[in-house]
């Protein structure tokens, strides 16, 4: 990768950072969870999990749910899904183009 890099960018100087605080260099046992044959990783939550362990127990199921947080905005809708809705009642749009104004109407 160097040699790479230094024939495509000579003028360039390389430093390279690395992230050691996991432990994985060392070998360390608690470095890296490892999964057993037959063992399933997941990529999302589900309901048995703990959650964030920097959380306390009851700071935990608090977040655990959605929860609304009573404000709520209106987005506006783009040209392009006026159009469909308005291809959706059964007007052709085809015929020729539409402002968005048009569309809103």
């Amino acid at each position: 990768v160097c040699d790479l890099l230094l024939q495509l960018y000579p003028e360039f100087d390389f430093v390279f950072l690395f992230d050691q605080s996991s432990g994985h260099t060392k070998k360390r046992s608690d470095a890296h969870p490892t999964l057993q044959v037959g063992s399933m990783q997941k990529m999302h939550f589900v309901n048995q999990d703990e959650g964030p362990f920097w959380l306390t127990k009851q700071q935990r199921q608090q977040h655990k749910y959605n929860q609304p947080l009573g404000t709520q905005s209106k987005k506006e809708k783009t040209k392009a899904k006026l159009l469909v809705d308005v291809r959706m009642s059964g007007f052709d749009t085809s015929k020729r183009r539409y402002l968005k104004k048009e569309l809103q109407e």
